[in-house]
């Protein structure tokens, strides 16, 4: 009896523990005290070793991190009668944009909506108790109002929150002929996961639905897999029951062997930690039979299951096997989630990954090597990514390594968006083109005659005086055709010709490449989902995917081959459409019947993707002989007119080229109109401003400095406005430039001195312009040598900001070259002796001043207009200091300055700029071929 009611007391006491003591975490089986939190048993003997427990601070730690980490569930509404329409809206707002209303704790988030809303924002909890519950109760009888007793399907999914607490989602939805959207009922966490808690949910759910008695037979269709979960992982579960359930059993499993952890929690549906369950107990199942041995086997049913389960040696096989086949996928989940990786180092890691499971055997390695790769299969960064990496060879023509430039001249290549000048007419971009294209010989009757054949060839008479950039897509496709058509192609390549044309525009574009085929040219074009009236247009068709080749051959015959792979095609089914689902896989898992079928048929039996290590062979001849180009296994009938010989890389001499891109930029630059108003009308509104604002200043010796700031700000000014409007002439004009440059139009020489030169004229007039209206009206001396070299100071700095433009365009992006041009006149002017004496500058950054152009250019022109023996100048005042020209120079330490050795260092800078603007044009071509 003594003993039977001590039992009885220390059930009790530990209730009583855990009752007194329920937000610190304990727990009993009725023989020890334990602690979840700190995860280890308490001495329960005494109250007071309870209360020494729970003051710990690792106790505290655990339990403030508990505390954190807890997400809130809305349960029971509840209510007040302080309620607010702009509290409401906001918390409506912000569920509906799924805005956790613990946002509101950000004080920059809080201080925003404050500001512009003009309302107190109220705190998370104050939404959540007072305005949630009510916006819950609306949400909750607009799906009741749109259920009412409707037919309805139940979804319950089971997710584990990042707490490893496992939450029940229940969703439905209507029963109809037409679409209705899924619905979130009802969310709850579940102690279990089993058929108990589940019906448990499911009358919950219910029972919010149907509040007034729930519509079992209203239930047609119920989906949940959680019992199927459950009966794959009873075994791991077995082993929680034995320990988590029970302190005292954790006490012995610590006592016995200390340095071993508890059984891990596996997530339901993350696989990566079930695989790191099973490496736990793979290198620890003796010791855990061990822990169980020593337990009683009549105090729980699982322990006597549990050792069953330990002694089976078949499951000690399979746990061996899993941690030496696949223990390295833990890794690799693990590596993958640094958020650090490349794109490059995260592929490598999978390669990785793949190659070890490559060596296991067995049916269920077999199985995981068939899902991995039908997973990366479908993943199209991977095969991007194989696609670029691992590619070698070279391409061979007519049995030799294949010369670039040679090839070119026999083929061309039409791109998805061919750049073309949207200054010019559809007749001028073909005649430049002509004359840059053909060789001298040409006459110029010939070159037109040429241009009205392919104008009616391609349908183009009604928009030959139509600028480029007032032609429709289809248009623009079809000038893209005739430009190439002028060297007489054999063989022509078109990427997407039907890409963002309407059906109408490219059924006229493949028409007319159809016609230049039946003409004895070789058309080869790349087209995504084509129409069956394009379909038919095409003589021969090549299918790829996964760098294998599915068919080639005629139309006629590819619905008969897919068929005999076990593809069937519906019928009326566009042939394009269904051949592109079966290359993803959409109308199978597998893709190798098609491919083996392809080697039976042409005699390959090598695995050879197209495009790796082929030969690529072009056998000339003359008409009507055809010519074979064979890639890999595929040939292809080139006919060609006449015998390419070799020949000069570029048609005409430089000096002819780099004349006709001077009459092109001209013409451009005309055709820009508002651009050319611009300019000129930027610099004589300056000019004029300066000469109102410092009229009649020069000769004055009481304004010398005011004179001064006039004289630096006319080359500030005429330097700035050019760059400005020059960095941007590249990027405008690099697709066409590295178009034309490497399909041999034209020499790099050519284009950089076209550039250079085409601008000299707004690099005369509007400097002289603007000196016309300030250096006039502002007094300066009029003197015909002083006005001469200030005309030509100003003509050199227009031209360093002109090639300085140009130069910071080709270098960098569109973005960041108007910005490099500002960052560069900043340090350039405060290093120019105007705004600080140089003599004032520290001595570690004196340097700067003898790289900038600012300096040498003021220094020059104050020379030149103080200078060289000048006369004293007027004084309106009773004493003037700088009356003496000299004394001027002398203030700005100019006395022994040298007007032509500053113009020579001026012409190093623009010489200088010139060169470093020639080799980025050259680093530009490199990189883009």
């Amino acid at each position: 009896m003594p003993k039977v009611r001590h039992s009885v007391n220390l059930k009790s006491k530990l209730t009583s523990y855990i009752s007194e003591f329920k937000e610190d975490g304990l727990s009993t089986d009725n023989k020890i005290l334990f602690c979840n939190l700190c995860q280890c048993a308490v001495s329960s003997t005494q109250k007071f070793l309870v209360q020494q427990h729970i003051t710990t601070s690792k106790h505290q730690a655990n339990k403030q991190l508990n505390s954190k980490q807890r997400q809130l569930f809305l349960t029971q509404p509840t209510t007040s009668n302080v309620r607010s329409e702009f509290n409401i809206d906001l918390c409506r707002s912000l569920i509906s944009a799924d805005i956790p209303l613990y946002k509101l704790k950000n004080k920059v988030f809080r201080e925003f909506l404050e500001k512009y809303t003009q309302h107190t924002i109220p705190d998370e909890s104050t939404l959540r108790k007072t305005y949630a519950p009510s916006i819950y109760d609306e949400t909750i009888q607009k799906i009741r109002d749109e259920i009412k007793d409707s037919s309805i399907w139940v979804s319950i999914d089971e997710t584990p929150d990042k707490e490893g607490r496992l939450v029940g989602n229940v969703v439905i939805g209507l029963l109809s002929e037409q679409y209705s959207e899924r619905i979130l009922l009802h969310c709850d966490v579940l102690e279990k996961c089993n058929n108990k808690t589940i019906v448990k949910l499911f009358n919950e759910a219910m029972g919010i639905l149907w509040p007034k008695g729930i519509m079992y037979d209203n239930v047609l269709f119920f989906i949940s897999d959680a019992a199927l979960i459950w009966s794959k992982l009873d075994k791991h579960y077995l082993f929680e029951k034995v320990f988590l359930k029970a302190p005292s059993r954790v006490n012995v499993l610590k006592e016995m062997y200390p340095e071993i952890p508890l059984p891990p929690k596996p997530i339901l549906t993350r696989w990566g930690t079930w695989l790191e369950a099973v490496e736990y107990y793979a290198e620890h199942i003796d010791s855990i039979n061990n822990v169980l041995l020593a337990l009683d086997s009549e105090d729980a049913v699982s322990i006597d299951t549990a050792k069953t389960v330990t002694c089976d040696i078949s499951v000690k096989n399979d746990l061996a096997h899993i941690q030496h086949t696949f223990s390295c996928i833990i890794k690799t989940l693990k590596s993958l989630q640094n958020r650090h990786l490349s794109l490059s180092e995260s592929f490598e890691i999978i390669n990785s990954t793949v190659e070890q499971l490559n060596r296991g055997r067995g049916k269920v390695a077999d199985a995981v090597r068939a899902k991995v790769d039908t997973v990366l299969s479908k993943t199209l960064d991977m095969k991007n990514y194989k696609r670029k990496t691992g590619v070698s060879g070279y391409i061979m023509t007519n049995g030799k390594v294949r010369n670039i430039q040679e090839f070119r001249k026999q083929s061309c290549y039409i791109p998805q968006e061919f750049a073309m000048l949207s200054q010019l007419t559809t007749r001028e971009t073909l005649k430049i083109a002509a004359d840059l294209k053909l060789n001298v010989d040409v006459g110029t009757r010939k070159k037109n005659v040429m241009i009205e054949e392919i104008l009616q060839l391609l349908d183009l008479q009604k928009t030959e005086n139509t600028l480029i950039g007032n032609l429709s897509g289809g248009e623009k496709k079809r000038i893209s055709v005739g430009v190439e058509l002028l060297t007489n192609p054999p063989v022509m390549f078109f990427d997407e010709p039907t890409s963002g044309l309407d059906s109408s525009s490219s059924f006229l574009v493949i028409s007319h490449l159809k016609t230049l085929a039946q003409s004895g040219r070789t058309i080869v074009c790349t087209i995504h989902q084509p129409s069956s009236q394009l379909l038919d247009m095409f003589d021969d068709f090549y299918i790829i995917a996964e760098g294998q080749c599915l068919y080639r051959g005629p139309l006629c015959d590819m619905k008969a081959v897919f068929e005999e792979a076990g593809f069937p095609c519906p019928k009326y089914y566009n042939l394009s459409d269904f051949a592109i689902e079966v290359a993803c896989f959409e109308r199978g898992d597998t893709i190798e019947n098609l491919i083996i079928k392809y080697k039976g048929r042409s005699g390959n039996s090598e695995d050879n993707p197209v495009g790796c290590q082929d030969d690529i062979v072009i056998e000339e001849s003359t008409m009507p002989q055809s010519t074979k180009t064979r890639i890999g296994q595929t040939t292809i009938e080139i006919f060609s007119k006449r015998r390419y010989e070799k020949t000069a890389r570029y048609p005409l001499s430089l000096w002819m080229q780099m004349f006709i891109l001077m009459r092109r930029s001209v013409l451009c630059n005309y055709r820009d109109l508002f651009m050319f108003i611009i300019r000129i009308a930027a610099h004589g509104c300056v000019g004029l401003m300066l000469g109102f604002i410092c009229f009649d200043i020069g000769n004055e010796a009481s304004k010398t400095m005011s004179n001064a700031a006039c004289l630096f700000y006319i080359l500030f000014v005429l330097f700035l406005i050019s760059p400005f409007i020059t960095v941007l002439v590249y990027q405008l004009e690099a697709a066409v430039f590295l178009r034309e440059h490497l399909n041999n139009w034209y020499s790099l020489k050519a284009y950089y001195l076209s550039k250079l030169f085409s601008d000299i004229p707004f690099q005369v007039l509007c400097p002289t312009l603007l000196l016309v209206f300030s250096y006039c009206l502002s007094g300066q001396p009029f003197d015909m040598d002083r006005m001469l070299k200030t005309w030509i100071m100003c003509i050199v700095i227009t031209m360093c900001g002109q090639t300085i433009g140009l130069l910071l365009g080709a270098a960098f992006d569109v973005k960041v070259g108007p910005f490099m041009v500002v960052t560069l006149n900043i340090p350039m002017s405060l290093f120019s002796g105007f705004f600080m004496r140089l003599q004032d500058i520290p001595s570690y950054l004196q340097w700067v001043s003898y790289v900038s152009y600012y300096r040498y250019s003021f220094e020059a022109e104050m020379v030149n207009i103080y200078g060289n023996n000048r006369s004293k100048l007027n004084c309106s005042e009773d004493f003037c200091y700088f009356r003496s020209p000299s004394k001027i120079l002398e203030e700005f330490h100019m006395e022994d300055v040298s007007y032509w050795h500053n113009m020579g260092v001026l012409l190093i800078w623009l010489f200088g700029s010139q060169i470093g603007l020639y080799i980025v044009l050259k680093w530009r071509v490199s990189t883009s071929r």
